[in-house]
C-alpha cells in the first residue's frame, strides 16, 4: 500500500469510567500528557498496548478528550474542508 492509501477500521470500543488507580496516572505522568492518554486508553478499554500504540491521532485525540487528558496541540495533517 501506499502512503496516501488509508487503512480504515470501524470497530466500537467500551470504555469504563476512571477509578483511583487510573487517576493517579495523573499525577505520575502529568509532564507526559501522550504517554498519560495513552496508558489511560490502554487500562479503561481493556484494549492490548500493541492495539492502543496503532491507533491514529483522530481516534487518540477523541479518546483523550472523553478522559480528560490534557494532549497537547498537535497541527492537522491532511486536507481539511
Amino acid at each position: 500500500r501506499g502512503q496516501s492509501e488509508r487503512e480504515e477500521l470501524t470497530e466500537t470500543v467500551s470504555v469504563r469510567r476512571l477509578n483511583g488507580s487510573d487517576m493517579l496516572l495523573f499525577d505520575e505522568l502529568s509532564e507526559k500528557p501522550m504517554a498519560l492518554t495513552l496508558k489511560l486508553i490502554e487500562r479503561v478499554t481493556g484494549l492490548d498496548r500493541v492495539i492502543v500504540e496503532k491507533l491514529d491521532m483522530e481516534d487518540v485525540n477523541g479518546l483523550g478528550e472523553l478522559l480528560g487528558t490534557n494532549m497537547p496541540n498537535f497541527p492537522s495533517i491532511g486536507v481539511t474542508g
